[in-house]
């Protein structure tokens, strides 16, 4: 059974999903290792004060403002810290991803191009992971007419199935 009462702490978020960019809360506490890439499968997330927006092409309007939603983890293509206590908690999470290689990702509708952050320099070693953090990251929805503009993040956990192609660029 789900607890819908909103946390004492939260972290301010913003989900990628394959047709969504939700802004919500994340429960500090209960769903700290949201945030963790090694040993970590992509799992529902529950998100508290969500608000969705249409990324790609849709034209269906997005549900308004929702209190708690669950994200499943089969849709979401990455997770976006916004506030300093999120993205300082998600790099201590991550510490061994420390070098920076430039690269473009392909997942799902989009291309994200930023500096992937690697434990030894290569991007290789991802073939077994689940996911991977971008700093400097720029995400941009490639489907036509899609209503996402280009979006700038400072630290993005890219934790998707839906991942095609990680490209090194100079």
């Amino acid at each position: 059974m789900f607890n819908l009462e909103i946390p004492s702490v939260q972290w301010a978020i913003q989900v990628l999903t394959l047709d969504y960019l939700i802004d919500g809360s994340l429960d500090a506490e209960r769903d700290k290792n949201s945030f963790r890439l090694q040993g970590h499968d992509v799992s529902p997330l529950p998100l508290t004060s969500a608000r969705f927006r249409v990324a790609g092409a849709l034209s269906v309007s997005p549900p308004p403002a929702i209190p708690w939603v669950l994200i499943y983890g089969d849709q979401l293509v990455a997770i976006i810290p916004k506030d300093e206590a999120s993205q300082a908690a998600a790099r201590q999470m991550n510490a061994t991803f420390k070098v920076a290689v430039k690269a473009e990702v392909y997942a799902g509708p989009y291309v994200i191009r930023g500096e992937v952050l690697s434990p030894d320099g290569s991007l290789r070693v991802f073939e077994g992971y689940t996911g991977f953090p971008v700093q400097n990251a720029e995400i941009k929805c490639l489907i036509p007419g899609a209503q996402l503009g280009q979006l700038k993040a400072p630290y993005v956990l890219v934790m998707s199935r839906h991942k095609q192609a990680l490209v090194p660029i100079k």
